[in-house]
């Protein structure tokens, strides 16, 4: 049944498993694709940037050239009205200058100038050579004196040229700059519709591979539960006793060694106790096992609620142990003392004894469970419903060891040979050599709780 139900998983993971593996090369894809666009779709708005950037500075040189244009024709205007109040029978050399500078910012205009005011550019060198010849007619007319000649010139040919020149200019620099302005417009205008594509295309792609990755969770759920379920399943069960949600004996031998390792190295204090119901057996037999349950879930729960960082387990039956970090031997005693009445109130009326040791420095290196094993004992012998503490007997016990109980067991084969020892006596001593000899913690702990068994047995045997 098990390999059938192995089999039926399999059949039920495997093809999840296979879709997940394809759903996750469509999210690489579908990522890589996005990704490609959003690149695509910068390098063309990098592109188009630059045109329009382009376009812009090509309108603002032209501007630029239409201005020196005008401060070249001021400059020659100038020079000839001097030139008829003062008359020197020749052009100026600034008026020379002047325009040749007109004609170079004339020529650098028309090389930036695009097709729309080429037009306008070419339009410009007519007028400008009208009004050289007309000033050198004014040069002409005040050579041989006659000024009123040359002010009609003036009035009637060469300020008309300048004007026109002028009115010229001044349209080339408004259409360059508009020309600039609606660049800028369809450049912020594209820019706008660049950024809102690439967010579409961005959010359809987040959108896309947040659907893709939800189906590859949810693939991936449905392949991993069953196995998730038997691991924690495993694990529960391993660490945890369902009884009373304490953690059970192979939890507290590896907490109980991590903790004396721990103690060791940062030199704290550790307590250790083991608790017992008072004659549970009497409890079964008398109220029955549900009740029984009943009283171990009671003596469970109040555990549960002791301090935080403090850990308790069911070891056995009806056997408990606490594990008390870092705390003092009189505020252990304390804890524990409140922890039994709590649990007599508590406990469906049954009593608990508890037998403790507190370990720090080289007693950490003892056989610790030992000595509290011993605690307890000794509760109960003093009539159950105590609490012990080991500090308080260890002068008047002695701790009965495995390697003791094998040292009884040799006494009672070699001396009492006419004496039948108890076949359960030497049943559980072997057991607990055996056990100790393979040395791992569950089996210790079973080793320690059957020499328990040895020392009551060669009490009642009255052996030494």
């Amino acid at each position: 049944m098990a390999h059938k139900a192995n089999r039926m998983t399999l059949r039920q993971v495997l093809p999840s498993l296979a879709y997940a593996e394809i759903l996750n090369q469509a999210y690489i894809v579908a990522m890589f694709v996005v990704v490609i666009m959003i690149g695509a779709l910068g390098f063309f708005a990098l592109e188009r940037g630059q045109k329009s950037g382009d376009l812009i500075g090509q309108s603002f040189l032209l501007a630029k050239d239409a201005t020196a244009m005008g401060t070249a024709l001021d400059q020659e205007y100038a020079e000839l009205l001097g030139e008829i109040r003062r008359p020197k029978g020749a052009l100026s050399d600034r008026f020379v200058r002047g325009s040749n500078a007109f004609n170079r910012a004339h020529a650098t205009a028309r090389r930036d100038a695009g097709p729309a005011l080429a037009p306008l550019l070419t339009d410009l060198a007519p007028s400008h050579s009208a009004f050289v010849s007309a000033s050198r007619a004014i040069v002409r007319a005040t050579t041989r004196g006659d000024r009123a000649e040359a002010l009609r010139i003036n009035a009637d040919t060469v300020r008309p040229a300048v004007s026109k020149l002028r009115a010229e200019l001044d349209t080339i620099s408004a259409e360059s700059f508009r020309a600039s302005s609606d660049e800028d417009e369809k450049a912020d205008r594209f820019s706008y519709q660049q950024r809102q594509l690439i967010v579409q295309v961005t959010v359809i792609g987040v959108l896309l591979m947040i659907a893709i990755a939800l189906v590859i969770q949810r693939y991936k759920r449905s392949a991993e539960a069953a196995a998730t379920a038997v691991v924690i399943a495993l694990q529960k069960a391993a660490l945890t006793d369902h009884l009373t949600g304490l953690g059970n004996n192979r939890a507290f031998f590896e907490d109980y060694e991590r903790e004396t390792a721990r103690a060791k190295r940062y030199d704290h204090p550790v307590t250790l106790a083991l608790i017992d119901v008072d004659d549970f057996k009497a409890v079964n037999d008398t109220s029955g096992h549900p009740h029984g349950d009943a009283v171990l879930a009671s003596v469970g729960a109040r555990l549960r609620a002791m301090r935080q960082g403090d850990r308790a387990y069911r070891i056995g039956g009806d056997e408990f142990a606490v594990i008390l970090v870092e705390t003092a031997p009189l505020a252990a005693s304390l804890v524990l003392a409140r922890l039994q009445a709590d649990i007599r109130a508590a406990a469906l009326g049954a009593t608990v004894s508890v037998g403790y040791v507190d370990l720090a420095g080289t007693e950490l290196a003892t056989e610790s469970y030992e000595l509290a094993d011993t605690a307890l004992y000794e509760a109960k012998r003093l009539g159950r419903n105590q609490t012990v503490c080991y500090e308080n007997i260890k002068g008047a016990v002695t701790v009965f060891s495995p390697r003791k109980a094998d040292v009884v067991r040799a006494m009672i084969a070699r001396r009492a040979r006419h004496y039948r020892v108890p076949a359960d006596l030497g049943y559980r001593n072997h057991a607990a050599a055996r056990l100790r000899s393979i040395g791992t913690s569950e089996h210790n702990a079973w080793a320690l709780r059957t020499t328990r068994g040895v020392r009551r047995s060669a009490a009642d045997s009255g052996a030494p």
